[in-house]
């Protein structure tokens, strides 16, 4: 019984020590870009299931380097952008606190909020108090396509050093 007490405190010294981690990560950005898009874990739309959902934190910089982090998942059991508001204000809350600082000084470090087309995002950002200029709606499609024409062209010119190769590259690539 010990050694289970011994391993859940570790578990929860380790997670708030990764919530701290990604709150002075968003507070301390410099010229990075921080993306955090919130989206559903589990399709429960329309299936009266238990709905959870996470976050994927981005920071990007300038020179294309790129983290992902995450806070975990986010209960949001009605289904309601109201609930799901209140279930990411407290964790942004959490990130405050072990960050010593405020969950206004969180989000104004944090340059755009992405979520999906569903109606509980639009009301969730909207009860977060999410400034409507940084709210960006779901292209993932589009954005894993064109990054991965991107590579792939990268790739060709870094083995073939054709032009001839690079709109092949592009006319060619697959977009599923």
């Amino acid at each position: 019984m010990f050694e289970f007490i011994a391993i859940m405190r570790y578990l929860q010294d380790a997670s708030y020590l990764n919530l701290e981690y990604v709150a002075q990560q968003i507070l301390n950005k410099g010229d990075n870009i921080v993306t955090v898009g919130l989206d559903d874990t589990t399709k429960a739309a329309g299936h009266h299931l238990y709905d959870v959902k996470a976050d994927h934190i981005t920071i990007a910089g300038p020179l294309g380097q790129r983290k992902s982090l995450t806070t975990g998942y986010v209960d949001n059991v009605s289904h309601t952008g109201e609930d799901g508001a209140k279930a990411y204000e407290f964790k942004l809350n959490c990130l405050a606190i072990l960050a010593n600082s405020t969950v206004d000084e969180l989000k104004s470090e944090i340059d755009f909020w992405m979520s999906d087309r569903a109606g509980d995002c639009e009301v969730l950002m909207r009860n977060l108090g999410i400034d409507p200029s940084k709210i960006l709606k779901c292209c993932a499609h589009i954005i894993l396509g064109v990054d991965y024409a991107i590579d792939k062209v990268t790739y060709l010119k870094s083995q073939q050093g054709k032009e001839s190769l690079h709109l092949r590259a592009l006319l060619f690539t697959p977009w599923a």
